[in-house]
């Protein structure tokens, strides 16, 4: 549930930043916004030593580390022009959307593996991500 929670948190933060009447408002959302990020790797972390076979963890460690710094190296350009080009609620909408959608919307296809501990419901990105790396 702490991932969960987290990207709610986060989803609801950068979509509520795009409506945000106010510096104060801006703050505080963006506040909530970090709090549902810093759920986030952590729960990724345990889940993967939980769920993996000890030799595989170091490499899908490495594949989300790996990611992260990819999404940090695209992303800051292309948010930056958006925001030039658009304005705020032209990034914080879609990608409040996105998260919605990749923590609500369908799981993508993947083998069919069962893990002696069960995801308990956890939607995409980390239950996708572990099923790649069995």
């Amino acid at each position: 549930p702490a991932l969960l929670i987290g990207l709610l948190l986060m989803a609801l933060g950068v979509l509520g930043s795009g409506i945000a009447w106010s510096y104060g408002s801006l703050l505080a959302l963006r506040l909530i916004t970090g709090i549902g990020s810093a759920m986030i790797l952590p729960t990724i972390m345990a889940s993967l030593a939980d769920n993996l076979p000890p030799e595989k963890v170091g490499k899908a460690v490495g594949f989300i580390t790996a990611s992260s710094w990819v999404g940090v190296a695209l992303g800051v350009p292309a948010i930056a022009l958006l925001t030039y080009y658009g304005g705020w609620w032209s990034v914080a909408g879609p990608l409040g959307a996105a998260v919605l959608v990749s923590t609500f919307g369908p799981t993508a296809p993947g083998p069919e593996h069962r893990s002696p501990k069960p995801f308990h419901g956890l939607r995409p990105p980390v239950s996708t991500v572990v099923r790649a790396h069995s």
